[in-house]
This record gives C-alpha cells, sequence and structure tokens, in this order.
C-alpha cells in the first residue's frame, strides 16, 4: 500500500509540477486542536505535515508567502498529508516544539496518524526542495526504524543494545529529547567499555540535553580522557552546556543549575576565543546579578578592553567586506531579493556587521558598569568611554545615548 502511495508520490509531482492551471491553491491547513488533527488524520488514513513558525520569523513569512500558497505544492501536500500550521510560541505549539525538538525556525514536522514523528526538515526550502520531502516523509514511513517505530518499542519496554543504540542515534540526529534512552543505554555498558575513551566519545557525541544522568558521570570522568578525544567534543558540548544550558538557566535565574555547568564548560579542551568571550559574557551577567563589583569589572575588562583597541578604519573594512559577502549571492544572481522578506531592511542592517559586534560588547560592558557603586570612579570612566565609542559607531540608538546619560550622572 505505501510502496504505491510512494509511486503515486513521485507521479502527482511530476504531474503537478508543470502543470498550467489548478484548482488548488496552495496547501490547505487543518483548523482545531492537536486531539483534531489525530482524529481527522486516522479517519482519512493520512499522514501529518506540521509546519513549526513562529511571528518573527523571516523564512517562515517566505515559506507561507512563496511557497506553501504554490498550486503545485498544494496539489501535492493535499494529497498526501492532513497539514497544520503551529505557532511555537503559542497555545498548543508551545508543548509540540518542545516534545519534538523544536528549537529553529521554520521546522517542518512528519508525523504518522498517531502522531509520533517520522520525519524531520529543518529551514526554509525553494519549491522543488520543498516538494521532494514528500518522498522522503513517505520513505521514512515505510522504514521499520523510524522515530515513531521506535518510541513505541521503547515505551513498551525494547531494552536491546542494539536498538536502543539505534534509537539514541535517531533520537540525537532529530534533536529529540533522549535522555531516558541515553541513561537506559548507559546501564547496558560493562567496566571495561567505560574504561575506552571511544565510549565517553560516543556518550558526549549524544548528549543534547542537561537532564541525565549519563552528563554527571561524563562530567565526572571527562579529565580521564586523552586531550584527542576531549578535542572531538569541545564544540559540541560548548554548544549544548553553554549555549542551550548555561545560557537558559541564567535567562531563567536559576544559579544552582548555571554554576556548575559554566565550572564545567570552561575546562572544555581547547576554547577559541569566541568561546571564551561567550564564557566571560555569561560570567558578566551572572556576576552582575550577585552584584559582586570585583567580578563585574575582571568579566568586563576582559570584555571591552580589546574592542577599544579596534581602530575606526579596520571597523569599516571590516563592514564592507561582510557587506559585499552577504550581498554576493544576490549581485551574482544566486538568490533572488525580491523572494526575501524585509530584503532592504536586512540589507540595511548587513552594512554594519562587525560595528554592531564591536558594539554589542562595548554595551554589554559599559551597562554592567554602569550598576556598580558610586566609589568605583575609574570603572564607571571607563564605561563612559565605552559607551561613548559605542553610540559613534551605532549614531542614533536611543539605547546608547541612554546609557551614556545614564553613566554621567554617576561620575562626579
Amino acid at each position: 500500500m505505501r510502496k504505491f502511495i510512494i509511486l503515486a508520490a513521485f507521479t502527482i509531482y511530476a504531474s503537478t509540477l508543470f502543470a498550467q492551471t489548478s484548482d488548488q491553491t496552495g496547501i490547505d491547513f487543518f483548523e482545531g486542536t492537536w486531539k483534531q488533527l489525530l482524529k481527522e488524520a486516522n479517519e482519512q488514513d493520512k499522514l501529518i505535515f506540521v509546519d513549526v513558525y513562529t511571528d518573527w520569523c523571516g523564512p517562515c513569512k517566505y515559506m507561507d508567502q512563496q511557497i506553501f500558497s504554490k498550486p503545485a505544492v498544494g496539489d501535492l501536500y493535499n494529497e498526501q498529508f492532513v497539514n497544520i500550521r503551529i505557532d511555537a510560541e503559542k497555545g498548543e505549539g508551545v508543548d509540540i516544539a518542545k516534545r519534538f525538538g523544536v528549537t529553529a525556525y521554520p521546522t517542518f514536522l512528519f508525523l504518522n496518524a498517531e502522531g509520533y514523528l517520522i520525519h524531520k526538515v529543518v529551514g526554509e526550502k525553494d519549491e522543488a526542495p520543498f516538494l521532494s520531502l514528500v518522498s522522503d516523509a513517505l520513505g521514512a514511513a515505510e522504514d521499520p526504524n523510524n522515530l515513531g517505530n521506535l518510541e513505541k518499542d521503547f515505551a513498551q519496554g525494547n531494552r536491546a543494545v542494539d536498538f536502543l543504540k539505534t534509537y539514541l542515534d535517531r533520537l540525537t540526529k532529530a534533536r529529540i529529547d533522549n535522555n531516558e534512552v541515553l541513561d537506559a543505554y548507559f546501564k547496558t555498558l560493562s567496566p571495561a567499555q567505560l574504561n575506552e575513551d571511544s565510549t565517553w566519545i560516543y556518550l558526549g557525541k549524544n548528549i543534547i540535553g542537561i537532564n541525565s544522568a549519563v552528563l554527571l558521570r561524563f562530567m565526572e570522568h571527562y579529565d580521564k580522557m586523552q586531550d584527542s578525544s576531549k578535542s572531538q567534543l569541545t564544540g559540541h558540548l560548548f554548544d549544548i552546556l553553554v549555549y542551550s544550558g548555561a545560557g537558559q538557566a541564567l535567562h531563567q535565574k536559576n544559579l544552582l543549575t548555571y554554576t556548575p555547568l559554566m565550572e564545567f564548560s570552561s575546562r572544555l579542551y581547547g576554547l577559541n576565543d569566541r568561546q571564551k568571550h561567550t564564557l566571560d559574557r555569561y560570567q558578566l551577567i551572572h556576576s552582575t546579578l550577585l552584584g559582586d563589583a570585583e567580578k563585574i569589572k575582571k568579566y568586563g575588562y576582559s570584555i571591552a578592553t580589546p574592542s577599544m583597541d579596534i581602530s575606526v578604519d579596520s571597523i569599516q573594512r571590516e563592514d564592507q567586506r561582510r557587506f559585499e559577502e552577504e550581498m554576493r549571492p544576490f549581485t551574482t544572481g544566486e538568490q533572488d531579493s525580491t523572494k526575501i522578506v524585509d530584503f532592504q531592511e536586512g540589507k540595511e542592517f548587513a552594512k554594519k556587521i562587525y560595528s554592531g559586534e564591536v558594539v554589542d560588547k562595548l554595551y554589554t560592558a559599559a551597562d554592567a558598569f554602569s550598576q556598580l557603586p558610586d566609589n568605583e570612579q575609574d570603572a564607571l570612566h571607563d564605561a563612559l568611554r565605552w559607551a561613548e565609542r559605542s553610540a559613534a559607531l551605532y549614531p542614533k540608538r536611543a539605547v546608547v545615548a541612554e546609557l551614556v546619560e545614564k553613566i554621567k550622572a554617576k561620575i562626579n
């Protein structure tokens, strides 16, 4: 049955792609609750296509305006799926996005009629690649090891080692919460396996959250690993533990979670300058929350001082280089700017990308210093210089001008 559907999908794709007219005006999106959606999919015996978007997402608007409305797209997707659009930041969308590990937009989910995930794709697509996702999804539906089938087997108690490894790999690739499966897999490992760096490299690559027991065991074992093994994990672990873990904890002011994550992350092997800057930035915010003046100064100077040493000419040259790089796909004809939502606004922003990075560092440090007590006059004078340079590099930004005046008011 499914093999017939796959062949039919190719036939529909070929015919609709070159069709001159169509009664369809694009994808017909279901309106109703998640429970109603599953009922509808079961009644129609169809898979489910979910577009996960946000109101502020430019590529999401492009898909909505330029791709979903295409007759060929509507013909194929309406034939094969019950389609629904979910706002990841509103209503049921919040829990749905969390369940399926959606952190970038747009994300396209393909589910079976029971609501189990079978295929997941992140990022905007032009018409032909978006149409080709249909055959990918239908093929995944036939795979006995698709995520939906694996999820059901795990729920029914399957704990075979090969099964757990397959399921774990699939969850990690899809960036879906794998903590329970990772912990179950860890319990199958022998003492001999736990003495091998290759085991810990595999475990480290599968850490995609901060709520597994394996993470604690990994942090305890890390210093026993060879540097060559550690180096394979630095980028991945930094993204998970700092950007996702510590960053979210800091935003939520969950400092008991933040502190051990940052302490471990600072020990990751071979951190680059960008990663070190991120650590300093987070620690500056943390120090501000605690009102620790000495640490505010420590991390603030670390962030701002290098940016004060960059000449204006160098900043302007780098702005121009990056602008030309950003515009090259449009000047060469590789991309069509008329299909990009808010292109002109983005173009103006692109003219000062590097200036924005420099200003962000100076402003962040100056804003933290503005909260120092009045007896920190030397530091406040430095903060004023940072804020004034920010204003010069990015004029007409009210928030920067306000910071300049705030600091001036504290200087004797």
